[in-house]
């Protein structure tokens, strides 16, 4: 039983003849969350009941940020500025500027478990304000640890030179793949990392940017903390990113 979050009267979903799932009543329709925009919306899929998404953060202006996947990985703001008008600063609905220096959203983990993934993806919007001038060179994006501060197990940021480095740990090694272009032009860009069977890939803006065969499991681990804005390194949240971040899922 496959839902979509926004109203259809039919719709027939086929894949090579093996799916066919098809939408004719309102039990099979589920409504949009309030809140949720229907562009957001449009990406809230479930299975069952189930959603397929560990994380929908499309931001809104309460001091707690509602995780719209279902997983209760809310976040609450620390700093940062809230805009709500698409032309002027968003990409998407609402959005928020983190300063560079002290801004952070610290994500709930909730049901935001990943312990021995082999696959999964993470995605967001980005507007640079200003160059990355972060600790070790990186501004955060996004951060996931597990057992300690500072033991992460899936990272976006930025580098010195302003391009996207996607990072993945397995309690071993570290596996990073980056960007060769800079994404600090003060438009709107979409960074993806994405790993699977076949290796890790970035993406920026719907191209790859850079991959590898690596085969990563993440390994035996205790979810502990995540972030957006910034990275927790040795108990110290640092690497404070400068700029605009939407929709980050």
């Amino acid at each position: 039983n496959i839902k979509l979050a926004f109203a259809l009267t039919s719709v027939s979903l086929r894949d090579a003849g093996d799916l066919d799932a098809s939408v004719t009543t309102d039990d099979d329709i589920e409504s949009i969350p309030s809140g949720l925009s229907g562009e957001t919306a449009m990406h809230r899929w479930t299975i069952d009941g189930a959603t397929l998404q560990s994380l929908i953060m499309p931001f809104n202006s309460g001091a707690i940020q509602s995780d719209y996947s279902g997983n209760l990985n809310n976040g609450t703001k620390v700093g940062m500025s809230f805009h709500s008008t698409v032309s002027a600063f968003c990409k998407v609905g609402s959005c928020y500027t983190f300063n560079g220096t002290s801004d952070v959203m610290n994500l709930a983990i909730g049901t935001f478990d990943h312990t021995n993934a082999t696959e999964g993806t993470v995605s967001l919007w980005l507007k640079t304000s200003s160059n990355c001038a972060g600790t070790n060179n990186l501004c955060g994006l996004f951060d996931y640890d597990g057992n300690a501060a500072g033991d992460y197990r899936m990272r976006l940021a930025l580098d010195n030179l302003n391009q996207p480095v996607f990072s993945l740990y397995d309690g071993t090694t570290t596996y990073t793949i980056s960007g060769a272009s800079a994404v600090n032009n003060g438009a709107w860009r979409h960074i993806v990392g994405t790993w699977d069977a076949t290796g890790m890939k970035l993406y920026v803006d719907n191209s790859v940017a850079a991959s590898n065969s690596s085969v990563v499991n993440l390994g035996t681990f205790t979810p502990t903390s995540a972030r957006a804005g910034a990275l927790f390194e040795a108990s110290t949240l640092e690497s404070f990113f400068p700029g605009t971040l939407d929709e980050i899922h």
